[in-house]
């Protein structure tokens, strides 16, 4: 912490100590230690979880907190659509679901999507459904098939698709 703060003031940047927090990552089979941290003798806050890019991160990598949000983005956005699904036609209501909701599905998902325990995934994997039926009207039973009518991923095949573009990029297979 030194050596940043010695950084920073060799690079005329500015800290302010009252904004600095600090999360430790650590597993959960070990006790929690007080670890006291400062910047120009003041005091940084320990949190056990806070939201940096746009994602929630919390001390145990659980993203519990990220799914809550999530869900809670699509929630609005199905509500959304459900007040529209009379005045708009099909390809706008899936615009307003692709630019609104499929968004905080996708951003950033292959960063925590492998940490979500299952319960957590269906979580999110349910909105994405009540979305589709709220978009075709219907309530087709089968959430296969509101994928296939709407030409949706689910939830672990757009993980999967995010991850392989990212890494086909990397490797350069496919151009930006």
């Amino acid at each position: 912490l030194f050596s940043f703060q010695s950084y920073c003031r060799s690079n005329a940047l500015s800290l302010n100590p009252s904004k600095c927090k600090f999360l430790v990552f650590r597993p959960q089979s070990l006790s929690h230690h007080i670890i006291n941290l400062s910047i120009d003798t003041i005091l940084l806050q320990l949190v056990h979880e806070t939201k940096f890019l746009g994602i929630i991160i919390d001390d145990r990598l659980k993203f519990a907190s990220q799914t809550s949000l999530v869900v809670s983005k699509l929630s609005t956005v199905s509500a959304l659509l459900y007040r529209c699904r009379k005045f708009l036609p099909l390809h706008s209501l899936i615009l307003i679901f692709n630019s609104l909701g499929r968004s905080h599905i996708t951003y950033c998902s292959s960063a925590y999507y492998t940490h979500l325990t299952s319960s957590l995934k269906s979580r999110i994997y349910s909105k994405q459904l009540k979305c589709g039926r709220i978009i075709l009207g219907n309530n087709l039973t089968q959430s296969r098939d509101v994928l296939l009518s709407l030409h949706w991923l689910s939830l672990h095949n757009l993980y999967l698709y995010n991850s392989l573009t990212l890494w086909a990029r990397q490797k350069q297979v496919i151009p930006q």
